[in-house]
């Protein structure tokens, strides 16, 4: 096999695409001309993608299912925002659109981070991940610099006092 310039054998696009879905719970590959879409997810194994779901009109089914899913706190920005044209909007010039949400799993609002990217064959490519223990860490860490920067204030104003 043929080796590139580090010496090594270059790494093929379905690997490297392979190696990234894996972060992510979902993938949606959506038709931007008649919205058709096919949701794959990781099989477990590093070798594929299996298809999860299909449909033929995507972004009428995500406003369906973001009031069965989403979070009701999060529903009316999240569909606010994730708007075809929004998205297309913002795909233009090889850029992405991304937002963040909470989805109600078991009972309970988890945070998830989506991303949209444009596909090779204009497709539109979007990412689901799963970022809820990096976010609740991120809320903590700033919930405890709030409680900090209260008791500094506090104790700044009695030794305002006190001179």
């Amino acid at each position: 096999m043929e080796k590139d310039i580090t010496g090594r054998e270059p790494v093929s696009f379905l690997k490297l695409a392979l190696a990234l879905a894996n972060d992510y719970d979902s993938i949606y590959v959506i038709d931007p001309d008649d919205d058709s879409y096919v949701e794959y997810s990781t099989s477990g194994s590093k070798e594929d993608l299996s298809v999860r779901s299909s449909g033929s009109d995507f972004f009428e089914e995500l406003r369906y299912n973001c009031r069965e899913q989403v979070y009701p706190e999060d529903q009316e920005e999240f569909l606010r925002v994730f708007k075809k044209q929004t998205v297309l909007d913002s795909l233009k010039d090889g850029k992405s659109f991304s937002v963040n949400y909470r989805l109600v799993i078991n009972g309970e609002p988890k945070y998830y981070y989506l991303k949209a990217i444009r596909g090779s064959d204009k497709s539109i490519v979007i990412g689901v991940q799963n970022v809820d223990v990096q976010r609740r860490r991120e809320l903590a860490v700033l919930e405890q610099s709030r409680t900090y920067s209260e008791i500094a204030q506090s104790l700044a104003s009695l030794f305002e006092v006190r001179l």
